[in-house]
């Protein structure tokens, strides 16, 4: 059987589960919003260790899970929400206490689905981006000049943009806030130990989809337009972008696998710079947006992640 971990709004995970269900595969999605109920964990000499839970969905439909029939696992995003309901009027101590006892069986389940086959696994959002740069350019990849500082520091910089490097993103109100790239505007730049990089001339920009040793990769020709020349990502769906298949060179090929290696990753995102004939690697996200770049390149990544969870599933 197969075990997805996904959001209810994540359409990606929708794409893929159209391909098992069209070969009749056994799977069960399991969503950030479903109650997780923990039913027994069993470790002994004589069986090993087993797990087993009950899912109740939002429509509350019921399926139980055992670990042991469970193959092959994505991670595609979000967490197992188990139930340790308890009494409110415990002592906050009590509380605290019964609230790490629910994080050490969520650590050990997740722990056991990374022994399996898998695309992603639960650890891999915990990526941090100045680790990320760091091993990079140590293997010999060309990245930004990059800079955290407070604002006296950043104000004597110029010719640089600012991103996020916090993994979690910014949600006030139930509502996440964007976190484009963005042009460092001294006059208004006044946030304490910010990220900025050196802004490069490029010709284009790259996102490619890491799987398993394989490259998909799209060119993005984002820089003639003003609204996506900093961040190919804040869309302009009057003018697009042209969107072409791309094939990295070998070389750069050989040092983003020697990347997720040492990052332990299987699967994600890869953004890069192709600018003055060389190529500047940006970050890689773990649970990155694929979907975008399978349908204008044909790549059909959604077969092809579908198509690894079955065939393991099948060994």
């Amino acid at each position: 059987m197969i075990l997805i971990l996904s959001s209810a709004s994540d359409f990606p995970t929708d794409l893929v589960i159209s391909w098992i269900s069209s070969v009749k595969e056994k799977f069960v999605r399991v969503n950030e919003s479903d109650k997780v109920e923990l039913i027994k964990i069993s470790i002994n000499n004589k069986r090993g260790c087993d797990v087993e839970m009950q899912i109740t969905n939002i429509y509350e439909e019921k399926c139980n899970v055992r670990l042991s029939d469970i193959k092959s696992f994505w991670y595609r995003r979000g967490f197992f929400n188990i139930d340790f309901s308890a009494n409110t009027e415990l002592h906050h101590e009590v509380l605290k206490y019964i609230e790490r006892s629910k994080t050490t069986v969520v650590d050990f389940i997740n722990n056991l689905l990374s022994e399996k086959f898998h695309v992603n696994k639960h650890e891999d959002v915990k990526l941090n981006k100045l680790v990320v740069l760091n091993v990079a350019q140590k293997l010999g990849l060309n990245i930004p000049d990059s800079i955290i500082g407070k604002y006296p520091q950043i104000s004597k910089l110029s010719g640089f943009i600012t991103k996020e490097y916090n993994q979690v993103p910014l949600v006030i109100n139930n509502r996440f806030l964007p976190s484009l790239t963005k042009d460092v505007n001294l006059n208004s730049f006044k946030f304490n130990h910010s990220l900025c990089q050196r802004k490069i001339g490029k010709r284009f920009e790259i996102r490619s989809f890491y799987i398993h040793g394989d490259f998909y990769s799209m060119a993005i020709f984002s820089q003639r337009n003003d609204n996506t020349k900093t961040d190919f990502r804040n869309d302009d769906y009057e003018k697009p972008n042209r969107n072409v298949r791309f094939v990295l060179p070998q070389y750069l090929k050989e040092k983003l696998k020697a990347l997720m290696r040492n990052l332990d990753l299987n699967s994600g995102s890869i953004d890069l710079i192709y600018s003055d004939k060389e190529f500047v690697f940006l970050e890689v996200n773990p649970v990155g947006q694929w979907h975008f770049l399978s349908k204008p390149c044909n790549y059909n990544l959604e077969k092809i992640i579908a198509k690894s969870l079955i065939e393991n599933e099948n060994t």
